[in-house]
Parts: structure tokens; C-alpha cells; sequence
């Protein structure tokens, strides 16, 4: 077989096997760790926000099933309301999902936060 060059290290060597790209097993782990830290911190910025507002509707609700807020308490407490990651119905009525919890506008400012795991 022809020689390679490993895309992690830049080495020429001699492969083994037909469909061998690196030298060695820690070349190969060393490059898909790099390539998923570099996926991780694409995201990172979306996800702590997500994360943020997660954890901000569950202080807001706390125990309860339903909460209503204004939109300055929200945004007072740091909530984005351009950051969601699903969104959800309950009754026929369209909610912004942030994981187990949802959100809703009802008009003049005031919004109702539902936790949906709520037993």
C-alpha cells in the first residue's frame, strides 16, 4: 500500500488496513475529541442560554402547576425569550418549551409558565 498522511498529526506512515486514516488509535481519538470540542463550542452560547432560562422558569413556578409573570420580571431575571428548544400543546393552547417547562404570551406584557411534569 501507498503511504498516508495522518489528518491529526500531519505524519506520513504506511496503513495496515485499506481504510485506515491515522497512524496510531490516539491520533484518531486526539482529532475526534478536537472535532467535537469544536462542535461543542458552537453551541455553548445557545445551550447556557436554554440552560439559563430553564432554570429561571423553574424558581419562577417552583412547586405550582401554572405561574403568570410579567415580561420585566422575566427579562429582569434574565430570561431571553428568543430561546427555546421545543415547543409544545397543552389543551389546544401552543407553548415555547424550555425542557419541562412552557411559556406563553397573554397579551399586555403578562405571560403564564407551565410546568408540564407537574404531578
Amino acid at each position: 500500500m501507498k503511504k498516508r498522511i495522518d489528518p491529526y498529526s500531519s505524519e506520513t506512515f504506511y496503513p495496515k488496513r485499506r481504510n485506515q486514516r491515522f497512524a496510531t488509535r490516539e491520533n484518531q481519538i486526539a482529532y475526534n475529541n478536537s472535532k467535537a470540542n469544536e462542535e461543542r463550542e458552537l453551541h455553548k452560547k445557545y445551550d447556557n442560554q436554554i440552560k439559563k432560562n430553564w432554570r429561571i422558569l423553574k424558581t419562577i413556578v417552583g412547586k405550582k402547576k401554572s405561574v403568570i409573570q410579567t415580561q420585566d420580571y422575566l427579562l429582569g431575571k434574565g430570561y431571553n425569550l428568543r430561546f427555546f428548544n421545543n415547543l409544545r400543546t397543552d389543551n389546544d393552547v401552543s407553548f415555547y418549551g424550555v425542557y419541562d417547562y412552557g411559556i406563553r404570551s397573554l397579551g399586555n406584557g403578562k405571560y403564564e409558565i407551565i410546568n408540564f411534569n407537574y404531578e
